[in-house]
């Protein structure tokens, strides 16, 4: 192209042991990819001469001369005013020599300020490319609308202004509540997690610090326990006396003895019974002329008195 900026590579080989490439009346050097190849940028056409030129790329105290023929430049129609855009259909950049002295992947097509329009299909007549689905960064008035500009080489071409629908504002807006929405779900579920998990934590050392306490709890009330059961043991346990079992007691103790053995105990106990004859005796002193009849029933009746004692 007569405006240059086209590349072109040059083929051979110790390319990376030369040093610095160029090309006359361009100031970028070439670039070398690999040690086989260098590409390179065309100058601009000298005005007043031929479209067929010379031109020369010197490298290492060498210079080469190249054939190059110009061309016309591509030139790009204009929208014919502010061109709506819908969501997800593609727009169309009509064009003269488009690919007339440059390839597919010279071309980009800019929207907004930082937008790109994904290119997917280009001829010499047509450019068709697919424009972001937010809106990007603009320095109109209406945020909605943005410019669309097709750089090439050193062409930078506007074509006009591009304005993103309300549909396609909501839309965007929907998607991003989606996106944010979504985000916040994630991150409430990660928090709800920590902190379910931190709970759980303190949960668990709770209860082993209770369950800890009420261990030593039980091991304390054991120990006195013990001591209150060593304490009692050294005592003499108390019982009430129970006059049956006592008395069942001393009989197994005593054996079956005979029931008369108390009577002899007893005999020894009372006073030995006096001899009614001494009785008799004595009062037969007293009296000198003793009846005998009263002497016979006095006698029966000490004797009686004696016996009862006996009894008794």
């Amino acid at each position: 192209m007569q405006s240059g900026g086209s590349t072109f590579t040059i083929c051979s080989e110790g390319f990376t042991n030369v040093g610095q490439i160029t090309v006359q009346r361009v100031v970028k050097p070439c670039d070398v990819p690999e040690n086989t190849s260098t590409v390179c940028e065309t100058p601009y056409k000298i005005q007043n001469q031929s479209n067929e030129q010379t031109i020369y790329v010197k490298f290492d105290g060498v210079t080469l001369p190249i054939n190059i023929v110009y061309v016309d430049v591509p030139t790009f129609e204009r929208f014919s005013g502010v061109l709506g855009y819908d969501q997800g259909s593609s727009i169309k950049i009509k064009g003269i020599n488009i690919l007339r002295g440059a390839h597919r992947e010279d071309y980009s097509v800019h929207i907004g300020l930082d937008g790109l329009c994904l290119i997917t299909d280009i001829n010499m007549q047509f450019i068709t490319c697919l424009p972001p689905k937010s809106v990007p960064r603009t320095n109109k008035t209406d945020e909605n609308t943005v410019h669309v500009i097709v750089v090439v080489s050193m062409i930078t071409a506007y074509i006009g202004d591009l304005q993103y629908t309300e549909a396609d504002n909501k839309s965007s807006l929907v998607n991003a509540l989606l996106t944010g929405g979504l985000v916040t779900s994630v991150f409430i579920g990660i928090m709800a997690v920590l902190i379910s998990r931190r709970n759980k934590k303190i949960v668990i050392k709770k209860c082993n610090m209770e369950m800890s306490k009420d261990l030593s709890k039980r091991r304390k009330k054991s120990r006195k326990d013990n001591e209150l059961g060593h304490f009692e043991d050294s005592e003499t346990p108390y019982s009430e006396i129970n006059p049956v079992a006592e008395l069942s007691s001393y009989s197994s103790s005593v054996g079956h003895q005979d029931v008369n053995t108390g009577y002899e105990k007893l005999g020894h106990r009372l006073p030995r019974p006096t001899n009614p004859y001494n009785h008799l005796q004595q009062s037969v002193t007293d009296n000198q002329m003793p009846d005998t009849t009263n002497i016979e029933n006095r006698t029966k009746d000490l004797l009686a008195s004696d016996y009862m004692d006996l009894n008794i």
